[in-house]
């Protein structure tokens, strides 16, 4: 047990080092490759830790409320996203265009811009619209802008 553990330990300082190391010019599909060991790895992590979490949910669960589920009746999932594959501005460009021909909501809007790192992650829109309405530059008429010019 000693030694699989201490196995385990070595192949995600392993992982971990590959992780960090600095890129060399390479393709996207050039890297996936290189980390297809790890992301495999990653995948069956991810589906024990999920089985894990079921059990627990459900131990609590049936601590707490005296049930009687299994960790069959619990649904969890970690993201077995690994490598995601950003849009780029193409891809913005035709979301936007979604979103002003009203195809699809502001907050899917919003979501795609922060997964794709047009927004920062922490992005409010609710404060976002405050301070644009309370803005002066962005709440002028046309008939004011034109007097701020001549000034």
């Amino acid at each position: 047990m000693d030694r699989a553990i201490e196995a385990t330990v070595s192949e995600m300082a392993k992982m971990g080092i590959r992780m960090l190391s600095p890129e060399q010019a390479a393709s996207g599909v050039a890297l996936e490759i290189r980390n297809a060991s790890q992301t495999a790895q990653l995948g069956t992590m991810n589906a024990k830790i999920s089985s894990t979490m079921q059990e627990v949910i459900a131990f609590m669960l049936n601590w707490k409320y005296g049930t009687e589920y299994t960790g069959n009746d619990i649904n969890f999932q970690l993201s077995s996203d690994f490598s995601p594959i950003v849009g780029g501005e193409g891809a913005m460009r035709l979301v936007s265009e979604w979103y002003q021909s009203g195809i699809i909501s502001r907050s899917t809007w919003i979501n795609i811009a922060k997964y794709n790192d047009f927004l920062p992650a922490d992005y409010n829109d609710e404060e976002a619209v405050e301070e644009i309405q309370t803005d002066p530059l962005t709440n002028k008429t046309p008939d004011e802008e034109i007097q701020l010019e001549e000034e």
